[in-house]
């Protein structure tokens, strides 16, 4: 191979992956300088390295000299937090509380009183990243029932719940075009979807989740909206999905003394005739089962392909899912834990442990979590309510002093450069505090590395967590949303953008 001449090699490397270049990188001096000194392969590099995708190519699709500086410009603001106050949002004055991020677009809901039952009119709102080459924009949409409406940008895919006032348990599910409003090209009868009792959870690939319930029990199925066939059923009543392959359901909650542990439900969906579906059951660790009384709840990460790609962006197949845990001990005083989990780290046990179908596979904690997860003690000076998942990252943002935004980091490839760099903000192994009576005195270990940074509170957001007034955060590849709302109707009346 090395006797081709340096053209043909550059061909062949231009079609491999960013392992095999750091590894050709080390092999000898030649392959070295080739993979140095080519603009190319070293935007391949910087984009695996962020864990970040080209974008699409176009008639203005700018020249990979620039697309890598504002790449490295890119990596380098989200490593210092950098961001830049965008102040072009004000038209969100008056409107309610976000719902959801949608690729790099907020959903909003008109602040027009709705009555209960009826549909409401959407926004969608995309915020504007320089770096990223994605330009502010916003357009209204159409009139769903907003608490059940899902988006899956990467498909322009809009679904939501058209519940009429007669019958608020007997809804219709419409399939739109995001971009258009109108009705999606390749769903099943002309976009709409009978759900009947159900309540619509998540979506992903070509099947909804459904909630469904009766006088007697919960459950959830599978629907592929594209045939529009309902398919397997699984006991529970919330589910989100991993991937297009595999859900996680609710969590199972013992209280009292019960000697039942927590678990996540891992499920592998897929068409079968020989019985359903195996389940891998994986236990959470003692400190979050063997107390008197707990309780939580899961806060799915959203990274779906973005509307507009722009110059490059996030891999959608790329999430965190974090659990927020309240435990409250024998003697009345409570504690804060978040589980952070990667959802490669069960789509790749699964894999990796194929089991027959029906079958139940207990999954204790030690066998998983300790280097695929990471368990954080909340600081008292954050919550749940300031706290949100997107792509690989978490953020914080605190309910009282010290005001500082902490953004926690997981992506692998971003982890490994910052080890490499030898950056402080890396936190590797580490031990929660315990009881140490029950748990030995080194209390519970987690493995699974991190960046963590924090920076101060920007001045309008800060002063609106002093006052003690209601604020949310939402964010995206291209930057931080800071929500100021009234205390009563929930309706937005303060926008502080922070883009990249």
């Amino acid at each position: 191979m090395l006797n081709l001449p340096d053209e043909i090699l550059l061909d062949i490397l231009e079609d491999v992956g960013y392992n095999v270049l750091l590894t050709c990188q080390q092999t000898c001096r030649r392959l070295n300088t080739l993979i140095t000194t080519s603009v190319p392969l070293q935007y391949t590099i910087e984009l695996a390295a962020c864990g970040m995708l080209d974008g699409e190519r176009g008639p203005n699709t700018l020249d990979i000299h620039e697309r890598l500086r504002l790449l490295v410009l890119y990596d380098e603001a989200w490593r210092k937090l950098d961001w830049t106050r965008y102040s072009g949002l004000t038209h969100l004055v008056d409107r309610m509380l976000p719902l959801s991020v949608a690729g790099t677009a907020l959903v909003l809901p008109s602040a027009i009183d709705i009555l209960p039952g009826h549909p409401a009119p959407l926004l969608i709102q995309r915020l504007p990243s320089f770096l990223c080459g994605v330009e502010e924009q916003h357009n209204p949409f159409a009139r769903l029932f907003p608490r059940f409406t899902r988006f899956d940008a990467s498909q322009d895919l809009c679904v939501g719940l058209d519940i009429p006032s007669t019958h608020p348990t007997n809804g219709q599910c419409c399939l739109l075009s995001i971009l258009t409003g109108d009705p999606h090209p390749l769903a099943h009868n002309g976009g709409a979807l009978e759900l009947g009792h159900a309540v619509l959870l998540d979506l992903c690939g070509d099947y909804l989740l459904e909630s469904h319930y009766n006088s007697e029990s919960l459950w959830i199925s599978l629907t592929d909206y594209y045939p529009g066939a309902r398919s397997q059923a699984y006991w529970d009543h919330r589910g989100w999905f991993l991937d297009d392959k595999h859900i996680l359901l609710d969590i199972r909650l013992f209280h009292g003394r019960s000697s039942h542990a927590k678990c996540l439900f891992v499920v592998p969906f897929r068409h079968r005739s020989d019985g359903d579906a195996p389940v891998y059951m994986f236990s959470l660790p003692e400190l979050l089962s063997s107390v008197d009384r707990s309780w939580g709840y899961i806060i799915p990460g959203r990274a779906s392909g973005p509307l507009h790609p722009g110059h490059f962006h996030a891999d959608p197949d790329e999430r965190l899912i974090s659990m927020y845990c309240v435990v409250l001990n024998r003697d009345q005083s409570t504690r804060y834990f978040v589980v952070d989990i990667p959802v490669q780290t069960f789509i790749s046990y699964v894999r990796a442990h194929p089991a027959a179908a029906g079958q139940h596979v207990a999954v204790p904690w030690d066998a998983w979590g300790t280097h695929g997860a990471r368990v954080m003690l909340m600081p008292t000076y954050c919550r749940q309510n300031g706290m949100l998942v997107s792509g690989m990252r978490r953020i914080d943002v605190p309910v009282h002093a010290p005001y500082a935004v902490t953004v926690v980091d997981y992506h692998p490839r971003r982890v490994a450069r910052a080890i490499a760099r030898e950056d402080p903000a890396v936190v590797h192994g580490a031990f929660v505090d315990t009881e140490k009576e029950r748990l030995g005195e080194g209390g519970l270990r987690t493995l699974l590395p991190c960046i963590v940074t924090k920076i101060p509170l920007p001045d309008g957001p800060a002063r609106c967590v002093q006052q003690g007034r209601p604020l949310s955060v939402w964010f995206d590849q291209n930057g931080v949303l800071f929500v100021e709302t009234a205390r009563m109707d929930r309706r937005v009346e303060n926008v502080w953008a922070y883009t990249i």
